[in-house]
Order: structure tokens, then sequence, then C-alpha cells
């Protein structure tokens, strides 16, 4: 039985569950400072906006039915011109407009400066998964785990095409853009579980890119994040290191090993059998050909499957790689 770390979920779709924990009547739950602020922006905006919406339309409707012509009804004139009510409604939208450009400003400047003493986390955001580091490169997992009234900041960087970091529980959002590093930092209030989720649209498996966010006290994260130093000699088998690499690098996401069809083909078939690809060639799978899909996917690609897979050139080591194809071969049958 494979010794694997009980702190590395499986990846894949989120199932979110509707109860008040993440939700509730309007907003998701608040559950990190400044969450209220932002809330308290939206609603005054909404407020606001509503106030003048019934007013106006209200007001037009009003005009139209008891000004309309009509027999036997003789126009009025116009009114004179009538500076006071001109002056009050054209200097009370301007406070109300200073007023939330002074609360968004000052709430937007407060999101961008990073704390000086904060937890660092490093995010690496790539089709369709999310990867988080803790420190040392062995202690990677698809969980979010922070601290709780700790502030965190998350360094963050996409391996292909534009993504975005949204938690809603935070009220915390922010593209991650390739060739570029991004920041973001909150400080979570509440322990619990929360969801992060991808809002910009990255491709077919966009929906999927979901994540746990886990808020814990400072014990249990430090002891969850020591748990994280997994390496192949602590595996019986080469193959039980490359299904734990498996769950944890997020193939699952696009690969099933099943025999079902996802975006990426599926893997339990895979070594030892002859793969078409895309431009009428064909091979047997052996270890260089699995080797190159993992590193450099796009060289060949399967027939009927896209070329959406990120490559993992510099992402993986020659141990990963090689737990990986003993995996492979192993859901093959073959030693």
């Amino acid at each position: 039985m494979m010794m694997q770390s009980p702190n590395i979920p499986s990846s894949g779709p989120i199932d979110l569950p509707l109860d008040g924990s993440v939700h509730s009547l309007w907003m998701p739950v608040n559950a990190a400072q400044g969450a209220a602020d932002i809330d308290f922006a939206f609603y005054f905006i909404l407020a606001i906006c509503t106030f003048f919406f019934v007013l106006i339309v209200g007001l037009g409707i009003l005009f139209v039915v008891k000004y309309r012509k009509r027999p036997g009804y003789v126009p009025k004139p116009s009114p004179h011109h009538s500076l006071k009510l001109e002056i009050t409604w054209s200097v009370i939208p301007i406070i109300l407009c200073v007023f939330m450009f002074w609360f968004g400003f000052t709430s937007y400047m407060h999101g961008r400066t990073m704390p000086a003493k904060a937890e660092q986390i490093s995010v690496v955001a790539a089709k369709w998964r999310w990867e988080f580091q803790y420190g040392s490169p062995n202690r990677v997992s698809p969980e979010l785990h922070v601290p709780v009234n700790e502030p965190v900041v998350m360094t963050m960087r996409s391996l292909d095409v534009i993504h975005s970091f949204f938690i809603p529980a935070f009220r915390t959002k922010l593209d991650v853009v390739p060739g570029r590093y991004s920041k973001v930092w909150f400080t979570p209030t509440k322990e619990g579980e929360y969801q992060l989720f991808c809002t910009e649209y990255c491709g077919t498996g966009h929906s999927g890119m979901a994540a746990r966010v886990i808020v814990q006290s400072r014990e249990d994260y430090e002891a969850w994040v020591a748990g994280l130093d997994v390496k192949d000699s602590d595996f019986p088998t080469a193959w039980q290191w490359g299904e734990y690499l498996f769950t944890k690098k997020g193939c699952a996401v696009c690969h099933h090993v099943d025999g079902t069809k996802l975006v990426g083909p599926p893997l339990n078939l895979a070594f030892g059998n002859e793969r078409k690809f895309a431009d009428g060639t064909s091979l047997v799978a052996d270890e260089n050909y699995i080797r190159e899909s993992i590193l450099v996917p796009g060289a060949k690609v399967v027939e009927g499957y896209p070329n959406a897979m990120t490559p993992y050139q510099g992402l993986v080591n020659d141990s990963e790689l090689d737990g990986l194809i003993a995996y492979i071969k192993h859901l093959a049958g073959k030693p």
C-alpha cells in the first residue's frame, strides 16, 4: 500500500458545500481582515444606485403621466431657471462620488502594500491546477494552508496563460500573468475550509481549476507544512512514489487512469501500446516517449486531443520523472 501523506488531497474539480460556512444571504462568509470594508463599499454603492434609480425612474413615470398630451389640456410654460436646484443636484453627486473614490482607493492601496512581516507562499498557476510552495522546493501541495490571524503574502506566476487567483471569503482577487510575478496578501480571521477559484477563462478545464483553502492555527499549520517533506525513499516502490506525485502535481485534472477520456488521454493503457499523433505519425509508447510527453508535451500530440498540457521542463527532477514513468508502466501492467 502506498505510504501517501494524508496532507495531499486528490486533485480535480471541487464540489462546493452550499451551507453557511461558505455562503450567506448576499455575500460569501467574511473570513479575512479588510473584507468588511469591501462589503461596505459594495453595499454603499448598491444603496446609492438603487436610490437614484428609483428616484429617476419614478419621477420619469410621474412626469410622463402627469404632463402627457391630452384633449382639453393646455400646456403650462416651462418654469424659470433655478440656481439652487442645479447646485443641489450637482454638489450632492460630487460628494458621493468623491467619497466612493476615496474609500475604494484607500482600500486598494491597503491591499497592494505588502506587510513587512508575513508568511510567504509561492503560487504556480497552470492549466488547470494550482501549486503552492512553502519554503523548500519539496514542500509543495495542491491545497493552500495558511495560519489564522497572520498576514500571508502570495507570490504568484503562471506557466502558460492568464489565470486569476480568487478567494471569495477573503475578498481577494488578482490576475496571474505569464512572464511576471503578481503579489497579493490577506490576513485570514476565521479557521475553517474555504474555496479558491480561477476567474479568468483559461481553456477547457477552467471550471475545474479550484483548490481548497485551509485556515488553521499556527501550530497546526507548521505541523502540516513539516509533513510535506516527502521524498522517493519514503515509498517502498518507485511506482508508489509516482502515484503520489501524480496526485501532488495535479495530473488527475486532465488524465484519468481508468480509461475515461478527459482533456488529455487516459494513462492506464499508455505504456507499451501504439500512440497515434495529430501529425499522422505513430510509435509504441516507451520510457523515452513518456519522459518527452511530460517535459515537452507539445512535441507529440495524441490524435483527437488538444495541445493543452503545460510543459513540466524545470518543474520535475529526475527522481520525480522516474517515479511518474514507473507509475504509468505499473498502470499498464508492465514491470
